[in-house]
């Protein structure tokens, strides 16, 4: 039986004025995908997951399998956030650093082992060339910047992947290898949270909705989908401001 990665209960926060205030909660297991439509509550909430901003009170983040619950202290911080994986769709990369050194970063403030052998296999699992490593980000396109990204979340050997839109880091013509690598990740038994306001790559690879109304976890994909629609298409949804990258 697969273990739980994450669990969330009664979660509510702020980040930069930005606040939750529907208390979210969610057991996630291993190798679990879940989806969230609203890309700016799914942003806030990645930042609380890993410690950026104040949590409420009465909330809980733990990591059960390693008995590790969320507390703001550099100790615990140094030691939490290594279970996840990040890719923010717009924070970028270090200029001055080479493509294969941006990957290495995370390895650098967690002491991985064997960072550089890692870097090139995760950045060659995305199809990117090795003439591309040594080059800098301003020097290669949009694509390679992206999938970059991609392979820093791994660096860490996460539990729990944080992606923001994925879908929107590569054009169509690439999507195939975005799929192979979300694949991969669910048959080492990641679990996966992302953001996306897309039917196509929600029912393609989540198993759970969240409803941003109540906070609870939604299994009934293509009936949460329809009705989301629907209330969009009467405009009762209200958006959300943007989070703070």
């Amino acid at each position: 039986m697969n273990s739980m990665a994450l669990s969330i209960k009664n979660l509510t926060g702020s980040i930069n004025h930005h606040t939750i205030e529907q208390e979210i909660n969610l057991d996630l297991y291993q190798g679990q995908v879940l989806a969230i439509t609203n890309e700016s509550l799914g942003a806030c909430l990645f930042r609380l997951i890993l410690g950026m901003g104040d949590i409420g009170r009465d909330s809980s983040v733990e990591i059960p399998h390693a008995n590790l619950h969320l507390l703001h202290h550099n100790e615990v911080l140094q030691k939490w956030r290594p279970y996840f994986g990040f890719a923010s769709r717009e924070k970028g990369l270090l200029s001055n650093l080479t493509i294969l050194d941006n990957v290495c970063l995370p390895a650098s403030y967690h002491s991985a082992a064997n960072p550089v052998e890692n870097a090139k296999k995760f950045l060659a699992e995305l199809e990117v060339d090795q003439q591309f490593l040594s080059m800098r980000p301003d020097f290669v396109d949009e694509s390679i910047r992206k999938r970059t990204l991609l392979a820093r979340a791994l660096m860490l050997n996460p539990s729990v992947l944080l992606l923001e839109s994925p879908a929107t880091f590569l054009n169509w013509e690439l999507q195939d290898i975005l799929e192979r690598w979300i694949e991969a990740r669910l048959a080492q038994k990641v679990s996966l949270i992302f953001t996306s306001p897309s039917a196509a790559i929600i029912t393609r690879f989540a198993n759970f909705v969240l409803d941003e109304k109540t906070g609870i976890l939604q299994d009934d994909i293509a009936s949460y989908l329809k009705q989301r629609m629907h209330y969009q298409d009467k405009n009762t949804l209200t958006p959300q401001g943007d989070c703070p990258k």
